[in-house]
């Protein structure tokens, strides 16, 4: 067992870049089954970071636009849904973090009115200035970081993504969901 209680952002990023430097080619095939073999350009700790970020800004707007008596779902490619439903913000890990983590949450059930927002690759990319390649291999790092924290390193993964409303993305090994930071702050205690 990790002599450390969490892993958090830094740590997330530390894992992705030094992940992107093991590989430094990648294989594919083109339209006649032939075999390319062509660098991928390395993504820097900045741009890596600059995805939580993003995903914190997603959050924080669609926290806003939440209404009354109004279910919003935020997804965000390849992470999961935001379930922000009359004062409580949830979090259902997308298939691939699912299969990684091995945490499985399915969607809560939901009456009322729905709206949706999606955070897309192309956004991303476009925020953290990688291509859309290197944006979608980033995040599929992402699930296997957090899945090696969880199962291997066997500790908590802490995300704060600078929300509006002081509450951190929290994972363990059993359950996913939004924690206030002053809770968290106790347990840590």
């Amino acid at each position: 067992m990790a002599t450390q209680k969490a892993a958090g952002i830094p740590e997330l990023t530390r894992y992705i870049v030094k992940e992107l430097k093991k590989g430094p080619t990648q294989q594919d095939s083109d339209e006649e089954g032939q075999c390319n073999t062509h660098e991928t350009k390395q993504a820097s700790f900045s741009q890596v970071s600059a995805i939580f970020r993003c995903f914190g800004n997603f959050i924080n707007f669609c926290l806003k636009r939440g209404k009354e008596n109004q279910t919003l779902l935020a997804d965000i490619y390849q992470f999961g849904t935001v379930v922000i439903n009359q004062n409580s913000v949830n979090f259902v890990p997308a298939h691939l973090m699912q299969a990684e983590t091995h945490v499985y949450k399915s969607m809560p059930i939901i009456t009322g009115e729905i709206k949706r927002s999606e955070l897309a690759l192309g956004r991303i990319s476009s925020v953290t200035q990688m291509s859309e390649k290197q944006t979608s291999q980033v995040l599929s790092l992402l699930s296997k970081a957090i899945g090696y924290y969880l199962t291997q390193e066997q500790v908590a993964v802490v995300i704060d993504l600078q929300l509006t409303n002081n509450e951190a993305l929290v994972m363990t090994p059993t359950s996913a969901g939004f924690l206030e930071k002053r809770k968290l702050r106790e347990t840590n205690r």
